[in-house]
């Protein structure tokens, strides 16, 4: 696997945070990764300290585990753990256009090819993007199942077995709004509301929000299914609009190994949704990005007001002077309409206060600036199938250590890209790129 760096710490304070109030007999869940990889006398030791081993993971060398407080520590004790973490419930960032970022004028782009013949339009057509979320209600118009949403993927268990299902968006609303910014093709508003990306086809993997090892299964599943040489799907970026950790990169957790395998072997983009802290912190005197959003090779977003004028008063900005917090990017996050799922939590409170159109809704955060960013992303890919990991590193500054000698801390072109030809917009507090 890459990229775990060795730093003395054989678990991350979250782990003491969880398991210090709890009983020496209540369960937990944990995510367990051995010092040589799982083997036969590790599912022993799992065995004799009476933990069960709930799954195990092929992109990242790592184990679900559950079993009582004392027997976890019994394990951190032992001496052939490299990294125990707890699972965590997740946040998914939602606080309560196209136009803005261009999109609109990349649709009537084409690139100009050899012999004088130009491409098809630019729209993301031949690549899909995988929505890590609460699910896809691809009953919507816009997003059919079988040809947009190619297939929805959804697990009982968090990290059991995954089935596939037409509405897999059964409880939130959360990922069928996502899904819609990313390449909805609009089809309930004649094309008013399609997303940036309308040719691209898309994936959805459904993740429990209380369980943050189901969001590693989702990974793994990435990982396996973007390979090079299997990757029948064309999947070339996968967005997440969530989080279950506000911290610096840990690129030993296991999420994070994941992350970076996915990113540096498949050559698979990522963009992260930054969090929605900043009226706790608008100066940015604390950290409140997010732990995933971190990772250098993901893309990290920030939410702006509707029209791009600034940056939106509840987006997480990050530490002052620490810039490798920064978000990367931003994009409009504030009332934002995409596809309403039916009968969800979110689509039945907007019900409530007024929206009477069955088929679309507006909601905040950087969860809704990230599909917009995932959409040019998916643009880009069509543009330009042949871009990679680059060779310039994520910024940092104060005492970087090795960061500018690690390979995982370089940032992928397309981010470069973006970054390079985005508009710089002033936040209250500190400047964040947009």
């Amino acid at each position: 696997m890459v990229y775990a760096h060795e730093n003395g710490r054989p678990y991350p304070p979250q782990l003491m945070d969880v398991l210090a109030p709890k009983g020496w007999d209540e369960t937990v869940d944990v995510i367990v990764q051995f010092r040589e990889g799982t083997d036969d006398g590790d599912r022993a030791l799992l065995e004799r300290l009476g933990l069960q081993l709930v799954h195990q993971w092929s992109g990242v060398d790592a184990c679900h585990v559950r079993g009582p407080v004392g027997a976890v520590w019994r394990l951190v004790d032992s001496g052939s753990t490299w990294y125990v973490e707890p699972v965590l419930p997740l946040v998914l960032d939602m606080e309560v256009g196209t136009r803005v970022i261009n999109a609109s004028k990349v649709w009537s782009t084409y690139v100009q090819q050899s012999l004088g013949t130009a491409s098809e339009p630019i729209d993301g057509r031949g690549v899909t993007c995988v929505v890590v979320d609460t699910g896809i209600d691809a009953s919507h118009p816009d997003l059919d199942y079988g040809t947009k949403t190619l297939f929805n993927l959804r697990s009982d268990s968090g990290d059991g077995p995954y089935y596939e299902i037409e509405n897999s968006d059964l409880g939130y609303g959360h990922g069928t709004h996502v899904a819609g910014t990313v390449a909805g093709n609009g089809d309930a508003s004649a094309g008013a509301r399609r997303g940036v990306a309308p040719g691209a086809n898309l994936i959805g993997i459904t993740i429990d929000t209380d369980n943050s090892a189901g969001y590693i299964n989702a990974m793994d599943w990435i990982w396996t299914n973007s390979r090079p040489g299997n990757n029948p799907h064309n999947i070339r970026l996968h967005t997440n609009s969530w989080h279950s950790t506000v911290e610096e990169y840990d690129p030993q957790k296991a999420l994070i190994v994941l992350i970076n395998a996915i990113s540096f072997e498949n050559n698979v983009v990522s963009t992260w949704s930054a969090g929605n802290d900043g009226r706790q912190d608008p100066e940015g005197n604390e950290l409140t990005t997010s732990g995933q959003g971190n990772t250098p090779v993901g893309i990290m977003c920030a939410a702006y007001e509707r029209d791009g004028s600034g940056v939106a008063e509840f987006s997480s900005r990050g530490k002052r002077g620490d810039t490798h917090t920064y978000p990367d990017v931003g994009a409009p996050g504030v009332q934002i309409w995409s596809c309403s799922a039916r009968r969800t939590i979110i689509s039945g409170g907007s019900y409530v206060g007024g929206n009477e159109n069955p088929y679309y809704l507006a909601i905040s955060g950087t969860s809704m600036s990230t599909p917009h960013v995932a959409g040019l992303v998916a643009l880009l890919w069509q543009a330009a199938p042949s871009l990679k990991i680059s060779d310039k590193h994520e910024d940092h500054s104060g005492d970087p250590g090795d960061w500018f000698d690690r390979d995982d801390t370089r940032i992928h072109e397309i981010e470069w890209i973006i970054e390079a030809t985005a508009t710089y917009l002033e936040g209250k507090g500190l400047g964040m790129n947009g």
